[in-house]
């Protein structure tokens, strides 16, 4: 698998009829009087393609880092549609 696209934007809103994403307010820069800074809501989307061989469903980890600092941690699946 290649990850093609990484974004975090305040919001992301996935079309109905065509399972189209739209990013709302991309977050291109963090700029703060201090940190730590928080968001209480965003988004991320992540766009991944299939290479030949590998399986439609994949398991991986989602971290989240900060200098060096782990975050956060989640588990995630990803499962690619025909």
């Amino acid at each position: 698998m290649k990850c093609k696209l990484s974004l975090v934007a305040k919001e992301i809103i996935i079309a109905h009829d065509t399972g189209v994403p739209s990013a709302i307010n991309l977050l291109e820069g963090i700029h703060a009087a201090s940190f730590p800074v928080l968001f209480h809501e965003i988004s991320f989307l992540t766009v991944w393609a299939k290479d030949e061989g590998d399986k439609d469903q994949q398991e991986g980890n989602l971290v989240v880092e900060c200098s060096g600092k782990e975050l956060v941690r989640e588990k995630i699946e990803i499962a690619f549609g025909a």
